[in-house]
């Protein structure tokens, strides 16, 4: 059971039995999972050995290593040690950390310490540790049957074992609640709790590290105090975090399972699950940050449809259902923000929810407003509605048809370098007698996919074209009929000769006139 008093069963017998043996060595070493955990059990050392003479070292990461390694040197009677930096010193050479003198092994959160994360590393101390008589010691709220099979390797057969087989059960001054809603609703349901007066300080605890960051940011950004504990902090930050919630001055601490195990916050009311746990031994640690001490405390955990087989799990392994509560505004996996009572008292509240959700169902709301008949509407506004649609549609096949006729009547657009202009004559009159007499006499439907492949926007001068088309068709005599045209041919264009004439005759001009002026004369050569 969580909060009954585990760090002091061990602390107090190790003081006393330290009272009687020498000083200089290291007799005691104490393995926690995490640097919070191991500098609170320091705390707790300080306060119950302050009328003593016995002293106590940490070693975690995050933090400079000499101090450290300064403890080590002068022989400190108990260190209180995280796996990971306690190999970083031993493996260091000339080697200075020495366990001859070693009493006792303390393992607390045991079965943390015997997961697959630590049980490596926890394996290769106690193969480190001297050969020689010694006391191992598990403590843990919780000791699944993995935990228990990992800890008899590492004791004697004829190890005691104290409440090993009851059911790990929340202390009994724990009151439990379920929030039902959608995973996108959950940061509005929290402030909902928050502007209620339900929650006015807890700690909450999420899933992943990028969901603390984001979360504490949120509460940030309106007004609240809050503060986050994850494995991407600094040890500095994360000391200055938890010091700050534990005094007050930050109202809500937003953490990851770092935080869940062996740490005391007193008065506090509120645990928040934001996410359910997937592990159910996770679950009574969180929620024992409460109700520590035989004092009261409420443990809420907002649940997602798709995290509803977690929480029957965790029903499973308590043994009674978790009851569920509503609030006011959000239904059972509803996210709808139109509630007219609860944005009149809770407008910040609604501002959240709309921030969420507006811009997901405008379009949805928008469509179905148009499709929809009203069901209030009589019938004689259901018959109007009707033949407005219809009508519509027919308007919309005739502009269909129209947009089509006007694609294949297209006119040839003017070349850049040749704007047509409103009284500029037709190319067919700017061509001499001879070359149209000359031009051989080109298929109309040649003509026109050359023109319509040639202007995509040749549809706006219906006009010109008109007058092109009756110019073109009465200055040609009659011809014979012609044979049909490949459809591979049905891309080549009309041949345009007079365009190209002009330009050539253009150059020539200028290159005569720069001969003329440039060519030095024969009197010069003299």
């Amino acid at each position: 059971m969580t909060g009954s008093g585990k760090t002091a069963a061990f602390l107090i017998p190790i003081l006393v039995r330290l009272q009687r043996e020498k000083r200089g060595a290291c007799r005691v070493l104490i393995l926690t999972p995490t640097r919070e955990l191991a500098a609170q059990i320091h705390a707790n050392f300080v306060q119950l050995g302050r009328y003593t003479d016995i002293r106590a070292a940490t070693v975690f990461g995050g933090v400079a290593m000499e101090p450290q390694i300064t403890a080590f040197k002068q022989g400190i009677d108990v260190i209180i040690a995280c796996p990971g930096r306690l190999l970083d010193h031993w493996q260091r050479k000339p080697s200075y950390v020495c366990f001859d003198q070693l009493d006792i092994l303390v393992l607390d959160e045991a079965d943390r310490m015997l997961d697959m994360g630590f049980y490596p590393d926890l394996q290769r101390i106690i193969g480190l540790l001297p050969s020689r008589p010694r006391q191992t010691l598990f403590y843990s709220a919780t000791m699944p049957k993995e935990a228990v099979q990992l800890a008899k390797k590492l004791v004697k057969p004829s190890a005691v074992a104290c409440n090993i087989d009851r059911q790990a059960t929340p202390a009994t001054g724990i009151t439990h609640a379920v929030y039902r809603v959608h995973n996108n609703m959950k940061r509005a349901l929290l402030l909902a709790l928050i502007h209620q007066k339900i929650v006015r300080s807890a700690i909450i605890f999420t899933r992943t590290k990028a969901n603390a960051k984001q979360l504490s940011k949120f509460l940030n950004h309106r007004g609240l105090s809050a503060e986050q504990i994850h494995g991407n902090r600094s040890q500095p930050q994360r000391t200055a975090a938890l010091a700050g919630f534990q005094a007050g001055t930050y109202q809500f601490l937003v953490a990851t399972d770092v935080l869940q195990r062996g740490i005391d916050c007193p008065d506090l009311e509120h645990v928040i699950n934001f996410h359910v746990p997937h592990i159910c031994e996770d679950y009574i640690h969180r929620v024992g940050r409460t109700a520590r001490a035989e004092a009261t405390g409420e443990a809420i955990t907002f649940v997602a449809p798709e995290e509803e087989e977690d929480l029957r799990q965790i029903e499973r392994a308590i043994g009674f259902k978790i009851d569920e509560k509503k609030c006011v505004g959000f239904e059972r996996y509803a996210d709808r923000e139109e509630n007219t009572e609860y944005t009149r008292m809770h407008p910040t509240t609604t501002t959240v929810l709309k921030d969420h959700h507006q811009h997901q169902h405008q379009q949805q709301r928008q469509v179905q407003s148009r499709s929809a008949v009203p069901q209030s509407s009589t019938l004689q506004q259901q018959e109007d509605i009707l033949h407005e649609k219809k009508v519509l549609q027919q308007r919309q096949q005739e502009l269909e048809q129209k947009l089509q006729q006007l694609q294949l009547h297209q006119k040839p657009e003017p070349s850049p370098a040749q704007p047509m202009h409103k009284h500029q004559p037709q190319k067919s009159q700017q061509r001499p007698r001879k070359q149209q007499q000359l031009q051989p006499s080109i298929p109309e439907t040649v003509v026109m996919a050359s023109a319509t492949a040639a202007s995509p926007h040749a549809a706006f001068h219906k006009r010109g074209y008109e007058s092109w088309r009756q110019q073109t068709h009465t200055a040609q005599p009659a011809q014979p009929a012609q044979p049909a045209v490949h459809p591979e041919l049905m891309h080549i264009p009309a041949p345009t000769q007079a365009p190209a004439d002009k330009s050539r005759r253009r150059r020539r001009t200028q290159s005569d006139m720069k001969r003329k002026f440039t060519q030095p004369s024969r009197q010069d050569d003299n």
